[in-house]
């Protein structure tokens, strides 16, 4: 008898073991210490069992873990994610709290936007509570996210918060669920509340599959091979007038004068114009050297882009020949057998400078890239942003959305990648074969930094919004680790942000003034495509927000 009492506590024991594990409690410190040991693989097993229980205690050992990280950290993200598994209605009515009780935080921002790809039907009724009950910026978020979700919960969704009070009061939001909505089923149903129901009564009872296989409001070339293929709001950008979007190419009169032709005197480090042609987007290139006339004018400019261009002085004498050694600052030395060198710069003007504030100031979009800081943003807009005297070696860094950022509409798709399909754990397997989606995976991209780039310094903080980060860029050169970032200007100069962990993200819209957005990298330099994608779709959002304002 004792030894089968013995075998019964032993039993007893595993099993409460067991229950402790099932519980959640030994997992939740299974992934404080994969955290704090900053254990990749043991971080996404622990989530990955987090979120397989699909209960309370998961979601919440979830959160708990990741509230008390720093949000530029990669692993911040890694947890975060394993938010898009829950399921049950349990777990996603403690999320729901969580995300009302810190609307106001980038925590709260940030896991508004990572359960986007939470297809579940509990997780439309939590959208649907959100829209009711969370800030503007998560408001908006939720429509971006119930606009991807193609079932006719989310649909209905949509439709009822269109004509609830919280909708009609405010006008943007009422705007932006309409186009939603159409964006979503795919055709034109109505620019009213009501012509919408009318049309939703008609057609809800239509078979899912039809419903959502309507052509699209805005048709997609897709066989671009950039960002622009899938991407919304294309065909409105393309419906930009071409006089409309400048891109600045540098030229050098110098070289020119002494016979050189291109790509001898190209001193363009990258072709943002060649981005545009493949993406379709209309555009008009000005040689900088016509840029910088007096008589041409920006008053009906829309969106100004330069590309990165060799800006310092340089040798032109024609008996000059370039040595074997290369001097700094990407440039070269003249071979010995010459001592009458002559110098030129291709720097913009101060005018031209002062012609570039002037057409911010009056609303206009400016798009800067890598020298551009030095070229214009440091002379035009001083005290906002620079670098310090020292340039940055070449290497690739991970990026990450700055805290606060993840919900900005100028990252929209930019942390986005190629994913096959796959059910989670915790859904039913739908028939047929997997495909690939666009879904948020926020950690994996990877940035290229040229050689002497110059690093981003933010002068004034409370004015520019820092939109990525690279945190080994920010370890090893103890400065922002900014790698893209943006500011507002109107005539009275800067525009101070809205209060808040990084402004309101939508605070552009709402002002007169014009926007900057400048980038520490290089077009057709990233060795993934889908790293390239994450500049082509910064560019597009902005100048998709230029067209928004010009197109009303």
């Amino acid at each position: 008898m004792k030894t089968s009492y013995v075998i019964i506590a032993v039993i007893l024991s595993v099993l409460v073991f067991n229950i402790s594990r099932i519980s959640g409690e030994d997992l939740s410190s299974d992934l404080s210490s994969a955290i704090r040991n900053k254990d990749e693989f043991k971080i996404k097993e622990a989530v990955k069992k987090l979120s397989d229980l699909n209960n309370e205690k998961g979601i919440k050992a979830i959160l708990d873990n990741a509230s008390k990280m720093p949000q530029d950290d990669r692993d911040y993200w890694l947890v975060l994610d394993g938010l898009q598994a829950f399921t049950s209605e349990e777990a996603l009515n403690a999320l729901y709290e969580f995300i009302i009780a810190n609307k106001g935080k980038p925590i709260g921002s940030a896991v508004v936007t990572v359960i986007k790809d939470n297809h579940s039907p509990a997780m439309v009724n939590i959208m649907v509570k959100i829209l009711e009950k969370g800030s503007e910026e998560q408001q908006r978020t939720v429509l971006e996210n119930l606009s991807d979700n193609k079932i006719k919960p989310a649909v209905a969704a949509l439709i009822n918060f269109l004509k609830s009070p919280v909708c009609e009061k405010n006008e943007d939001l009422k705007k932006l669920t309409i186009e939603k909505i159409q964006i979503m089923l795919g055709q034109s149903v109505g620019q009213t509340a009501e012509s919408i129901q009318e049309w939703w009564s008609k057609h809800q009872n239509d078979d899912e599959q039809a419903l959502f296989n309507q052509q699209q409001v805005e048709t997609v070339d897709s066989n671009t091979g950039t960002a622009a293929d899938g991407y919304a709001k294309i065909d409105r950008i393309r419906k930009i007038p071409k006089d409309k979007i400048i891109v600045v190419l540098s030229d050098c009169k110098g070289c020119e004068n002494i016979g050189k032709k291109p790509p001898e005197w190209d001193h363009n480090f990258d072709h943002v114009e060649f981005v545009l042609d493949r993406m379709k987007i209309p555009h008009t290139v000005v040689k900088k050297s016509d840029f910088d006339k007096e008589d041409y004018k920006l008053d009906d400019k829309w969106v100004v882009i330069f590309n990165c261009n060799y800006i310092r002085k340089h040798c032109v004498c024609p008996s000059c020949k370039l040595s074997n050694d290369r001097g700094g600052l990407r440039s070269g030395t003249c071979a010995p057998g010459c001592t009458q060198h002559t110098y030129v710069s291709n720097m913009l003007s101060d005018k031209g400078v002062a012609k570039v504030k002037q057409f911010v100031a009056n609303g206009g979009y400016l798009f800067s890239e890598d020298w551009i800081l030095e070229e214009i943003l440091e002379r035009g807009f001083k005290g906002i942003i620079s670098h310090r005297n020292y340039y940055l070696k070449e290497r690739h860094v991970n990026i990450l959305p700055a805290p606060g950022a993840i919900t900005h509409p100028y990252l929209k798709g930019v942390f986005e990648r190629p994913h096959k399909s796959e059910p989670n754990a915790n859904e039913q397997k739908p028939e047929g074969p997997t495909i690939s989606v666009k879904r948020l995976k926020i950690g994996e991209g990877k940035w290229k930094i040229d050689k002497d780039s110059p690093d981003i310094r933010i002068d004034k903080p409370n004015e520019v919004t820092i939109l990525i980060t690279a945190p080994k860029l920010k370890a090893t050169e103890k400065d922002s680790g900014a790698v893209a970032v943006t500011f507002s200007y109107g005539k009275g100069g800067v525009i101070a942000r809205v209060s808040g962990a990084n402004g309101d993200p939508y605070a552009s819209s709402k002002r007169t003034g014009g926007q900057v957005l400048h980038v520490l990298s290089h077009f057709g330099h990233q060795e993934d495509p889908t790293d390239e994608f994450a500049l082509q779709n910064l560019i597009l959002n902005f100048i998709n927000e230029s067209a928004e304002k010009h197109f009303k």
